[in-house]
């Protein structure tokens, strides 16, 4: 695996402008340089949503949109980002939510996050 320093200094950087420690920035640009970003979705099991999944490959790739959303609203993560489905001209559910420790740096870069 190649890591390229170079990005991870600058996703560090960026980080802090977001209140963020450089200690701390540093070690979560590494973090996802290692992980390779986000690999899973979380929730994907409750409810319905396996069946809603399933339905979603009945479209063709460029009628679908997937598109994440703040859920300021969510009870267990005041940092949540919702992976909504959605399906040109018949709506949108969510299909899942970003695992917490990614939600709250991408919602430290999206400059929307909780403390």
């Amino acid at each position: 695996m190649t890591i390229n320093r170079s990005t991870i200094c600058r996703t560090a950087n960026h980080l802090t402008t977001t209140g963020m420690s450089r200690s701390d920035a540093f070690k979560a640009a590494w973090l996802m340089a290692k992980k390779g970003g986000i690999s899973k979705v979380a929730g994907v099991t409750q409810g319905l949503r396996q069946k809603l999944i399933q339905r979603l490959t009945a479209y063709q790739p460029e009628q679908v949109t997937i598109a994440l959303r703040r859920d300021k609203a969510n009870i267990f993560d005041p940092n949540a980002i919702a992976v909504v489905a959605t399906v040109e001209g018949r709506g949108s559910a969510v299909i899942g939510f970003i695992p917490a420790l990614a939600a709250l740096m991408l919602a430290r870069i999206m400059g929307c996050w909780h403390q």
